[in-house]
C-alpha cells in the first residue's frame, strides 16, 4: 500500500514531466511497460516497484477528442476500486508528456481541456485506482486535436448489383466508422455509415445511367468526422453501332482524382462466355472501337480505367447488345469450277454464310488474252442465301479459254466483296522435240483440298490408255518422254483428270471430280527444200523432205518457171520432179517452187522460193 500511497501523493501535489515517450508511428504512443521507465530520477524507486508488478491497472478507452475535448469509456477494474482518471498531454507525438489533470471520479467520460492558444495538443489517459503496488498501469491510445485525416477514394466499379466503393483504411486509430456521400439532385448526402471495413456497395445507385460523384468521411465514435476529400466518379460507358460498318464506337467520361490520373484504358468484351481485353488505349483516350460485331449474337463490354501508382482498377457499368447490322458475306469461296469444251459450258460451285444480307452477286469471267472480267450472269437476291450455291453457264462468243473465274457480291450497304480469282483447268501441249511432249495446264486448287488424286491421260492413235499419276506435282507443268518413232505412228491426245475433298468452312466436305479438254500433239513437221537437182545424178527428183511426214495433210507442190509458166504440181508428199515436162528433158536453169501444206494440228506451212536444175 505504500507505493500506490506514493504514487497517489506525487500525482496530485507534484507537477512532473516525462523526458520523452517511445519512439512510434504519430498518434502512436509508449507501451505502458516502457513509460514508467522514463520518469525523472526522484521516482526511480517507484518506477521499479511498478515495473515488477505482474497484475494491470486497465486504462479508459480514449475515444476521440473533439476540439480539445475528449471522450473516453470507463474500464474494468479488477485489482481494486477506480478513483478517477488521470490525463496527460504533450505537443508533439513522441513527447515528452506531462500531467494536465486528475479526475477524482470513477464515473467520469470527459474532460474539456484548456486551449486558449489553440495549440495542438496530443493526450492520453491512465486510471487512478486502489489497487496493490504490484498492479502494473496501463495507458490508453493518444489522440490529437488535430483534424482526422481525409480518406482517400481508392477505386469505384460499377457491378450488376451497385456501385462497389474501395477507399484507403484511415491511420488515425480513433477512426471507428466510416461515412459514404454521394451526390444527389438534392446536394452531397450521407447515404450509409459502415465499420470494421474499407468497401461498400451502393445498391441504389442509378450507376446505368448517369456518373456517380462519391465521397468517403472517417468518423471516431464522439461523431466527429474528417474533412470531405477529392471526390471520385463512376465510369459511365455509352456506345453507338453503325449497321454498315458493323463497327461498335464507345465513349465514356474521364474517372478523376487518382495522383498520376489514368495510366491506361481497357476494353473488354464477352466472348466465349468469358471477358477478355480487345484493346488497349491511353490514360487521355475516351473513346474505343469494335468492328468484330456479328449479327444477332449478343455481346457485352465494359471499359477499365487503371492506376499504377495505386494498383487500383475502376470498371464502368457493362454494356450488353444484340447487333443490328448488316451482316456481310463470310467465307466467300469457289471450290468448283470446271469446262467443258464440246458444250463451252463452265460448271461453277461456291459457299458463303447464308446469314448475309446481299443485295445482288455477279459472276465474272476472264478469257484468255485478257486481262479484265466481263460479267456473265447477275442476280438480285430476294430470298434466304443457301451456304452451298451451283450455277452452269455458257461460255459466251469469242471467249476462249483459260478461263478464271470471281464471285462478286453488293451487300446492302453497297460494300462489294469478291471472292478470290480461280484458274478454270485447261490444258495445253506442244511437241518440244522427237523425244519430249511438254503439257502444261491452267489451274488452281481450292482452299483446303484432301485426298487429292491428279491424272494425266495418254492415248496414242491405237486407242491404249496410260495414265500418269501427277499427284505429287509442285506445278503445273509435265514432260512427256516419248519412245522411239512413238510420234511417227500418229498424234497422241492427253488429257488431265482431278478428284479430291473440299473442307468448307461449315465443316463439312465437298467430294469434287473434273475432266480437262483433250490436247493432241503431232510432231511439228520440219520440211527441209533442196536448193538443185541434177536428175541422173545423186538427188535425180527436187522434193522436200520431211520430219514427221506422217503428220501432213492436204499437201500441195508447184513448180514455176522464171517467167511464172506452171511446169509441175504434185498433191503427194513422196511425190517429186523429175525435171521433164511432157516428155522433154528441160535444159538448166533456176526455176520458182511453192510448197503448201497443213499438219495434223492444224499448222499451216508455205512456202515460195527458187532452186537450180543441173546437167
Amino acid at each position: 500500500m505504500l507505493i500506490k500511497q506514493l504514487l497517489i501523493f506525487f500525482l496530485l501535489n507534484f507537477k512532473f514531466t516525462f523526458v520523452s515517450a517511445p519512439p512510434h508511428a504519430p498518434y502512436k504512443f509508449p507501451s505502458l511497460k516502457e513509460f514508467p521507465k522514463r520518469v525523472l530520477l526522484p521516482f526511480v524507486f517507484l518506477t521499479l516497484a511498478i515495473s515488477q508488478m505482474d497484475s494491470q491497472v486497465e486504462a479508459p478507452v480514449l475515444k476521440c477528442v473533439d476540439g480539445d475535448s475528449l471522450a473516453w469509456e470507463i474500464p474494468l477494474v479488477e485489482c481494486g476500486d477506480l478513483l478517477g482518471f488521470i490525463i496527460y498531454r504533450s505537443n508533439e507525438p513522441t513527447g515528452p508528456f506531462e500531467p494536465l489533470d486528475t479526475i477524482f471520479s470513477a464515473v467520469a467520460t470527459g474532460y474539456d481541456a484548456p486551449n486558449p492558444f489553440g495549440l495542438v495538443w496530443y493526450y492520453f489517459l491512465s486510471s487512478l485506482a486502489d489497487c496493490d503496488e504490484e498492479e502494473e498501469i496501463l495507458f490508453s491510445d493518444t489522440i490529437s486535436n488535430q483534424p482526422m485525416s481525409t480518406i482517400p477514394i481508392l477505386s469505384l466499379s460499377v457491378k450488376d448489383d451497385g456501385v462497389k466503393i474501395t477507399w484507403t483504411p484511415s491511420p488515425d486509430p480513433h477512426i471507428s466508422q466510416y461515412v459514404i456521400y454521394r451526390n444527389t439532385p438534392q446536394g452531397t448526402v450521407p447515404i450509409d455509415t459502415v465499420q470494421n471495413t474499407n468497401e461498400y456497395l451502393d445498391n441504389n445507385a442509378n450507376a446505368e445511367n448517369r456518373s456517380e460523384i462519391y465521397y468517403v468521411l472517417g468518423m471516431d465514435d464522439c461523431g466527429t468526422k474528417s474533412f470531405f476529400d477529392q471526390p471520385h466518379n463512376s465510369i459511365l460507358l455509352n456506345y453507338e453501332v453503325d449497321s454498315c460498318t458493323r463497327t461498335a464506337t464507345f465513349n465514356w467520361n474521364e474517372y478523376i482524382n487518382w495522383p498520376e490520373g489514368v495510366s491506361r484504358h481497357v476494353l473488354w468484351a464477352e466472348i466465349n462466355g468469358e471477358f477478355q481485353a480487345v484493346d488497349t488505349l491511353g490514360g487521355n483516350r475516351l473513346n474505343a472501337f469494335y468492328d468484330q460485331l456479328i449479327k444477332d449474337e449478343p455481346i457485352c463490354f465494359y471499359i477499365a480505367a487503371e492506376n499504377d501508382l495505386l494498383g487500383a482498377e475502376s470498371s464502368s457499368n457493362t454494356i450488353c447488345f444484340n447487333p443490328n447490322i448488316v451482316e456481310p458475306i463470310r467465307d466467300l469461296e469457289l471450290f468448283y469450277y470446271c469446262y467443258e469444251e464440246l458444250s463451252r459450258e463452265i460448271d461453277l460451285s461456291w459457299y458463303w454464310n447464308e446469314t448475309a444480307e446481299l443485295e445482288e452477286y455477279r459472276i465474272l469471267l476472264k478469257s484468255g488474252g485478257s486481262n479484265q472480267f466481263t460479267e456473265v450472269y447477275r442476280e438480285e437476291v430476294s430470298a434466304q442465301l443457301l451456304e452451298m450455291n451451283t450455277f452452269s453457264f455458257q461460255v459466251p462468243a469469242g471467249q476462249n479459254p483459260p478461263f478464271s473465274l470471281v464471285v462478286e457480291t453488293t451487300d446492302l450497304c453497297g460494300q462489294i466483296l469478291r471472292s478470290e480469282e480461280m484458274d478454270v483447268l485447261f490444258l495445253e501441249g506442244r511437241n518440244l522435240d522427237e523425244n519430249t511432249n511438254l503439257l502444261s495446264w491452267h489451274f488452281a486448287l481450292p482452299d483446303k483440298l484432301s485426298n487429292l488424286q491428279l491424272n494425266l491421260e495418254k492415248v496414242p492413235l491405237d486407242g491404249s490408255v496410260r495414265t500418269i499419276d501427277l499427284s505429287g506435282q509442285t506445278d503445273n507443268e509435265y514432260r512427256d518422254r516419248l519412245q522411239s518413232g512413238e510420234l511417227n505412228a500418229g498424234r497422241i491426245c492427253y488429257q488431265i483428270n482431278f478428284t479430291g475433298q473440299v473442307l468448307l468452312p461449315n465443316g463439312q466436305t465437298s467430294a469434287i471430280a473434273c475432266e480437262s479438254n483433250q490436247v493432241c500433239i503431232t510432231g511439228e513437221v520440219r520440211v527441209f527444200i533442196p536448193t538443185a537437182f541434177r536428175p541422173g545424178g545423186v538427188n535425180t527428183i527436187f522434193k522436200p523432205e520431211f520430219l514427221f511426214r506422217d503428220n501432213i495433210e492436204e499437201y500441195k507442190m508447184i513448180i514455176f518457171s522464171r517467167w511464172g509458166e506452171k511446169l509441175f504440181e504434185s498433191r503427194n508428199p513422196d511425190l517429186g520432179w523429175n525435171g521433164i515436162v511432157e516428155g522433154v528433158v528441160l535444159d538448166p536453169g533456176t526455176f520458182i517452187y511453192t510448197i503448201e501444206f497443213f499438219s495434223e494440228d492444224g499448222s499451216r506451212f508455205r512456202e515460195t522460193g527458187d532452186f537450180l536444175l543441173l546437167r
